[in-house]
């Protein structure tokens, strides 16, 4: 990454589960998309390309009548 550190903005899901906040949050870094575990913090995300990202979104709805 160079000298310039990449500081994503992290989204959560509005369905987070109350009231441990369990959650997957999720957040755009150039050319990847970054995925983390709410509650682990400290542990690295794992990253996915935007295209392949896209995919799995593109599975995850239901089609369209």
């Amino acid at each position: 990454m160079g000298d310039q550190e990449i500081r994503p903005q992290w989204r959560r899901s509005s369905f987070t589960a109350k009231p441990d906040n369990n959650c997957v949050e999720v957040a755009f870094a150039g050319h990847e998309v970054w995925v983390r575990d709410s509650n682990a913090l400290e542990r690295p995300p794992l990253s996915f390309p935007r295209r392949t990202w896209h995919a799995f979104l593109t599975r995850l709805e239901p089609p369209s009548a």
